[in-house]
């Protein structure tokens, strides 16, 4: 099965092997193991996603985790289980009378792991050890050496240091700390003493509460420690963590070394042109890289549809990149990078704009074509310069006579992230991911119910027939696109954030409520955003930290009317690891224009696009279309730490009801903002009334979007007709412009 799978079953083997060992037999047993098993499943899948997101291993934390909770859980069930006692072993009292005492409980502990506490058993296990990594069997004695130190000198009796359960702790955190997930060396043995120190302490505190209750701390210090000390080093991006993890310690520092001795100790060096290659590295291959070709590079370029060759990969000619002229290594070292020459075979070549070749064709209503509908929002896929990610919105929907009721009349549509590849002067639409709840379940755009995100609206599909709410339904506005393949999308209704993986389903669904999938909570005040004026764009800060949303309006917040008076637009920031949140105003040009986009350019600099809803050439005409770049080093945050309703007040005010006069007198500093690119100036002219989607690629290169609204408008009495651009008169699609700036923004 997938990594993740064998991980979940090896925590609930664990379980099994635990409760089995320490509780009698029987029906009360069997539902006590199952229990707890199905626990760590349930809960497995969230820590994992949780430790991998920080680059952390998961350890046995669901294991360690719900075998405590069985221990305090089994007295309270009236007599499910009954736990036994479990004698030491002593299959040979020769052996053990022969070895030193510490020795001896080292050896026991070590055999604890496979429930045997026996000293000859653990002789065996150490055997084994040795025999396959000198380096993990040092480490693990040094570790419990050190703990056993520490509790003699903490307990004044080193009878009682010996005995102290759970003594297999330390030596897994030499053998994880020490040995597997930092590279062999003083250093290693530094941070394994100091992490075994941490855990003493986490043992001593634990231990007497817990054995009050007739449980032990099971591998919790050992779980807590490690990933505290592994995510200080993950956090500072110490050298001391390995490139990658081997099946030994002695593997690992060689494959290490091998790669410095390749790739050097220096920045990374970018290949001086812009192409869709990954360069890689392999070591003994079945058939390649042996002898002198083992650290040969692989330049591999994947097909559209995601190979890396064609048909049976049995021909060079098979292969993308056969034939063209590409930089390979060669005897000798790299003394200088230029970034200004360019491979003829892969440069690319940005046009002025560059138009959906091929929309997609939705349906029809009243005979009016429902086509295209890409354009929500924009990103820049974050390995292939010549790729764009494009999403939809919620679907296509019109007004009717009575007020709140919307028709749709797609109630199915499902919104969709499709994967434009640019070829000239023309999106060619490569692939798409329809986006899913968190059972891989197709979501809708239809509204929310009540509680979750309701807007007030009410759908009705073409028969007049009202259409059920979606709990999990999302009007799709803001996209940030990572590079592991999952996404984050906002929306207009709770306002959400969901994060998806690389197929569509949902990983973790955060918005004011609490209730979305991961139970995580944006500001509660922002559920009073205006109704289709939610969160309309998202981004991501470059180093994968911090998400950052853009409210499209003020909030009705106290009432409407203040609401929409108000030129304080919110900015949230959401970091990722700790969920912690900030708030800052964005003070717009006019009241009444709305924020559509916003994308990073830093970890505190952004373009964020501000505008009207107006068509240039129409009646009337457009008179903002710009991109602004903002900074928030320098503002307040006016986030509420009580997280109240209306959120923090200021001399008795909501935030929307100041004037940007009372914003200064108490010393609320907004975002600063400073114009970038005016479209309405645009050669050519800008005919779009929705400017949708920005983003930056390389310093200098501005790329913006429409959204072409499914190339249909409200045309009245439940109808559309074809949107028409005035300055045109042409049918809207979504139009990517590239425009060179003549600052660099980086």
């Amino acid at each position: 099965g997938r990594t993740a799978d064998v991980r979940l079953a090896i925590n609930a083997l664990l379980i099994g092997m635990g409760v089995g060992y320490s509780y009698e037999l029987g029906l009360p047993f069997a539902l006590l193991a199952a229990a707890t098993a199905a626990f760590t499943l349930l809960c497995g899948a969230q820590a994992i996603a949780w430790t991998e997101r920080r680059g952390l291993p998961v350890l046995s934390l669901t294991f360690a985790a719900g075998y405590v909770l069985l221990q305090l859980s089994a007295p309270l069930l009236g007599g499910v289980a009954s736990p036994v006692a479990i004698p030491e072993l002593h299959l040979c009292p020769a052996i053990d009378a022969a070895l030193p005492a510490t020795l001896a409980a080292f050896l026991r502990n070590l055999a604890w792991l496979l429930f045997t506490p026996d000293v000859t058993a653990g002789l065996v296990i150490f055997g084994v050890i040795v025999g396959c990594s000198r380096q993990l069997a040092l480490h693990g004695l040094w570790a419990f050496a050190v703990a056993m130190t520490l509790l003699e000198a903490w307990y004044g009796n080193p009878e009682t240091a010996r005995t102290m359960p759970g003594g297999f702790n330390f030596t897994l955190i030499g053998f994880a700390v020490g040995a597997t997930f930092l590279r062999y060396g003083w250093q290693s043995f530094f941070w394994s003493t100091l992490t075994v120190t941490v855990a003493t302490f986490l043992s001593v505190g634990l231990a007497p509460g817990l054995s009050r209750f007739g449980a032990t701390p099971s591998t919790l210090p050992f779980v807590l420690s490690t990933l505290l000390t592994l995510g200080l080093l993950r956090r500072s991006n110490s050298p001391l963590l390995p490139l990658r993890v081997s099946a030994t310690p002695e593997a690992t520092a060689a494959e290490h070394g091998h790669t410095l001795t390749r790739f050097g100790q220096g920045p990374a060096l970018e290949l001086p042109f812009s192409a869709p290659v990954r360069v890689y590295q392999a070591f003994d291959g079945p058939w390649t890289h042996q002898g002198i070709w083992r650290y040969a590079y692989d330049f591999v370029k994947t097909t559209d549809d995601g190979r890396s060759h064609h048909d049976a990969g049995l021909e060079l000619a098979d292969y993308p990149l056969f034939g063209l002229p590409l930089l390979s290594p060669c005897a000798g070292e790299v003394v200088a990078c230029r970034d200004d020459s360019t491979s003829p075979a892969t440069a690319i070549t940005y046009p002025l704009k560059a138009v959906d070749a091929a929309p997609t064709t939705w349906g029809t209503l009243s005979g009016v074509t429902i086509a295209g509908g890409y354009g929500s929002a924009l990103a820049l896929d974050p390995t292939d310069p010549a790729v764009f990610w494009i999403m939809t919105d919620r679907g296509p929907n019109t007004t009717t006579p009575v007020a709140n009721r919307l028709l749709f009349p797609l109630p199915n549509f499902t919104p969709v992230l499709a994967k434009f590849r640019l070829s000239g002067d023309s999106l060619r639409r490569v692939s798409t991911i329809e986006l899913k709840n968190a059972a891989g379940v197709n979501i809708s755009g239809r509204p929310n119910p009540a509680g979750v995100g309701a807007t007030g609206e009410t759908g009705i599909d073409v028969s007049g027939a009202t259409i059920p709410t979606d709990p999990d339904g999302l009007d799709s506005e803001g996209l940030a696109v990572e590079s592991n393949g999952s996404f984050w999308v906002s929306d207009e209704y709770g306002p959400h954030i969901v994060h998806f993986d690389a197929s569509g389903r949902t990983l973790e669904r955060i918005n004011p409520f609490g209730n979305g999938t991961g139970g995580r909570r944006l500001p509660a005040v922002l559920a009073l955003r205006r109704p289709n004026r939610g969160m309309e764009g998202l981004a991501i800060t470059p180093d994968g930290r911090t998400l950052v949303g853009a409210m499209q309006s003020p909030l009705d917040n106290p009432t409407t009317a203040i609401g929409r008076a108000s030129n304080a637009y919110r900015i949230i920031t959401f970091d990722i690891a700790s969920g912690a949140t900030k708030t800052f105003v964005y003070e717009a040009d006019a009241v009444g224009n709305i924020i559509s986009e916003i994308t990073a350019i830093s970890a505190t600099s952004f373009l964020v696009i501000e505008r009207d809803g107006l068509f240039q050439g129409g009646s009337p005409a457009a008179t903002s279309k710009r991109v602004y770049r903002i900074d928030l080093a320098n503002a307040t945050d006016v986030g509420d730490p009580a997280n109240a309703s209306t959120g923090k007040l200021f001399g008795g005010k909501v935030l929307e009801a100041l004037t940007p006069a009372e914003r200064a007198s108490n010393a609320i500093t907004p975002v600063s903002k400073s114009l970038v690119y005016d479209l309405l100036t645009l050669p050519g002219g800008y005919p779009h009334d929705k400017l949708e989607g920005v983003t930056l690629i390389g310093k200098d290169l501005l790329v913006v979007s429409n959204d072409d609204d499914f190339g249909v408008v409200d045309g009245g009495a439940s109808n559309f007709v074809s949107k028409i651009l005035p300055a045109t008169q042409l049918r809207d699609r979504v139009v990517l412009y590239f425009i060179r700036l003549s600052t660099p923004l980086r």
